[in-house]
Order: structure tokens, then C-alpha cells, then sequence
């Protein structure tokens, strides 16, 4: 991670980031106890804070889609 807040983020104290990999994980759990909005917002919140030298994880952005069709989007 680059360490800077994407545009349109709001910051997160340092005792509060996480990595994306925690936050994926986090979406995960909410997605199987069928939490579909607190997902969405962890997996959105993942694919912000993701590098921009990294390639695209499409696996993270079909959750995303998938996720946006549940709640009717």
C-alpha cells in the first residue's frame, strides 16, 4: 500500500487501517452471515485502498458486481 488516502476517502487513524487483505477477509465473513451492504462496503473500501502499481484484482471487483446485484443496484 502507498500510504496516501485515495480522493474522495476519508482518512483512517493508523491504529484503525487496514491492509486489503483484512478487509476482504472482514467482507467475506458479513457475506456469508448474508450482510450484504456491510460487505459491499468493505470490498469498495478494499478496491480504493488497493496500489495503483498492482494489477487489477478482477476477483475483487466480480465480488463487488456480485454483491451490487443482491442489493438491487
Amino acid at each position: 500500500m502507498s500510504g496516501r488516502v485515495p480522493v474522495g476517502a476519508k482518512a483512517l487513524p493508523v491504529a484503525e487501517a487496514m491492509n486489503v487483505e483484512e478487509l476482504k477477509e472482514k467482507a467475506r465473513h458479513h457475506e456469508l452471515r448474508e450482510e450484504w451492504q456491510k460487505a459491499f462496503d468493505l470490498y469498495s473500501q478494499a478496491l480504493r485502498y488497493q496500489d495503483d502499481d498492482e494489477s487489477p484484482d478482477i476477483t475483487l471487483h466480480n465480488r463487488v458486481g456480485d454483491i451490487q446485484t443482491r442489493l438491487g443496484r
